[in-house]
């Protein structure tokens, strides 16, 4: 009977066995270093010496007490729910939330006391320039973060974000309620350049206190230190209107800005107030330069080109008693073919030159005028149609004297408070008609000449 063979394992299947259990023995060492690794990278990050350094030098940048929400570590990002900064000082940041970090970093930069963020994401930002504007700070983080002082002692710690997403921003300035800006919900891209910052963003609204809201389709900044670059924006009043805003503005004791504005039909009705927006309707353009020292000393200085042509009024008292006194309908609503100037202003003045205001086939404006503490002087040419005059009793013999372009013209003086400013014109009309109807046979005015009396009377009483 044959004796059953036990054959021995081959040695390259041993070997083989071998090598798997090493390697098994060897994953599993590697998974235990792995959670001792996560376990202490965790508690490294959740500790508060890390946190308070990174509070330390990010209050440093900001130059405002800063801190953070505890940190954690997922996957390759660190993760924490905010920040928050707020100083004393009523100049530059006053306050400052971000909710909803994640920096993607190099955790091996982490060893050597060093930070390089690829790419820092911020769910919402919200900053604010001044007392006002840190008032309009809505809502806050989860919780109360313990604020550092700015740390400025040489550190082996470096802070380096090279790229940054914000979701929704609201970077607010003002120190007075009534002096208060900002851009509200937009979102922006930050970039690392060297030193600089190169910033890109769209959406959202620009907001200062006065104005009407403009809404932003883009904007590119620069910042290199202490100037903000404003190298492109595109922006709008309204749906068919288009606004442009390029320039700098300068931080720190030199605080100021220079801006280049351009509208492209642009509604006028956003700058008027309420009672005038059903008189006075149209689009304006404009391109000006506007200058500011940033102190609450300082004034706004702008000068540039304005144009309204094809606006219209109507709905002006005197434009229906001027429609009967010349018998032209035209009057009770004017549409200028021609309505622009240039204009200065500086220390509160507001100075107009080259003004010229046209409707085909009516009347011709030219001349210059000043604004200054709510009171107008304006000398002015008016040139008119001749069938606009015919009918009103010396007007051409004394008033209109003059003759061009097919125009009859005479000088008119404009002065007194804004919101009621009186002319020259009707007094001189109503002078000239009533010397007309005297040299009459018996000085006696007729039913016609006596409505036209009345109705001059009434324009010079104004």
């Amino acid at each position: 009977m044959a004796k059953k063979s036990h054959g021995k394992i081959p040695a390259w299947l041993a070997k083989r066995k071998r090598l798997w259990i090493a390697i098994l023995f060897l994953m599993a060492i590697v998974a235990v270093l792995a959670c001792i690794a996560r376990f202490s990278l965790d508690a490294f990050l959740a500790g508060s010496d890390l946190r308070d350094r990174l509070s330390g030098k990010t209050a440093e940048k900001l130059n405002a007490d800063g801190g953070y929400l505890p940190l954690s570590w997922q996957g390759l990002s660190v993760h924490s729910a905010g920040f928050e900064a707020r100083s004393q000082r009523d100049k530059g940041l006053t306050r400052l939330l971000a909710e909803r970090l994640d920096a993607r970093c190099g955790i091996m930069d982490l060893w050597h006391g060093k930070v390089v963020i690829h790419h820092l994401t911020i769910g919402r930002l919200q900053a604010a320039y001044g007392g006002a504007a840190a008032k309009q700070i809505t809502g806050d983080l989860p919780a109360h973060p313990e604020l550092k002082a700015p740390d400025r002692r040489a550190t082996p710690i470096k802070v380096d974000v090279q790229y940054t997403t914000v979701d929704s921003a609201d970077i607010l300035w003002g120190r007075k309620p009534e002096t208060t800006g900002g851009l509200k919900n937009t979102a922006a891209i930050l970039r690392t350049v060297d030193k600089d910052l190169d910033i890109e963003g769209k959406g959202g609204e620009l907001r200062q206190s006065g104005l009407p809201a403009l809404e932003i389709s883009r904007f590119h900044l620069y910042y290199t230190k202490p100037r903000l670059l404003i190298k492109e924006s595109s922006l709008a009043f309204s749906k068919d209107d288009h606004v442009s805003i390029t320039g700098e503005l300068t931080f720190g004791d030199k605080a100021g800005m220079k801006l280049e504005l351009k509208c492209e039909r642009s509604p006028v009705a956003n700058f008027l107030p309420e009672d005038w927006r059903r008189k006075f309707r149209g689009k304006f353009s404009t391109r000006s330069s506007i200058a500011k020292v940033l102190s609450e000393e300082s004034e706004v200085e702008a000068s540039g080109v304005l144009d309204a042509s094809g606006a219209t009024l109507q709905g002006v008292d005197a434009q229906h008693k001027v429609a009967l006194l010349t018998r032209k309908p035209q009057f009770e609503r004017l549409a200028f073919s021609k309505l622009d100037g240039e204009y200065t202003f500086e220390k509160n003045k507001l100075e107009v030159r080259k003004f010229e205001a046209a409707v085909e086939g009516l009347f011709v404006v030219k001349g210059s005028f000043t604004v200054l503490r709510g009171e107008i002087d304006a000398t002015l040419r008016l040139g008119v149609n001749p069938s606009v005059i015919e009918g009103i009793p010396g007007a051409r013999e004394h008033v209109f004297t003059e003759s061009a372009d097919g125009y009859s013209w005479t000088p008119v003086k404009l002065g007194g408070p804004l919101k009621h400013p009186r002319e020259d014109l009707s007094p001189r009309l109503l002078a000239a008609a009533k010397k007309k109807i005297s040299q009459n046979f018996l000085g006696i005015a007729s039913a016609p000449e006596k409505e036209i009396i009345g109705l001059l009377e009434a324009l010079s009483s104004l």
